[in-house]
């Protein structure tokens, strides 16, 4: 098999991964593809925040049954074409106490995007 974890690019003698996120007019989304240079079956992490009804699978550049197999999109072999997840970026924002001051944080899928309230001495994000 060839099993991909994590979406970040990749390459070796067996596969090439890339990874690419992006807004849209219907929204955040992020594909990743996986191009075998061997023949086995590809299983592709599905990260547990991205919304399930969001799931899109291709082959060969057709759209292909979705197979989840545990954390996985399961594709028996396939040959050499490349093979994309396609799944949603949800917004969403969590707080947390940082001493005295409650910090809210800004997040697309797995990604902080903004931080607020921002430190005028040295702000770690773009303001919210």
């Amino acid at each position: 098999d060839v099993a991909v974890r994590l979406h970040f690019d990749w390459e070796d003698d067996r596969v090439q991964v890339r990874s690419v996120r992006s807004d849209s007019a219907e929204g955040d989304a992020a594909c990743v593809t996986v191009r075998p240079r061997v023949e086995a079956n590809v299983r592709i992490r599905v990260p547990r925040w991205a919304p399930r009804e969001s799931l899109r699978l291709t082959v060969g550049g057709k759209p292909a049954p979705l197979r989840l197999v545990g954390d996985f999109a399961f594709v028996p072999s396939c040959g050499p074409g490349p093979v994309e997840l396609h799944y949603a970026l949800p917004r969403r924002t969590s707080r947390e106490r940082v001493g005295e001051l409650e910090v809210e944080y800004h997040w697309r899928g797995d990604e902080i995007v903004g931080v607020t309230p921002q430190s005028a001495f040295y702000p770690m994000y773009p303001d919210a």
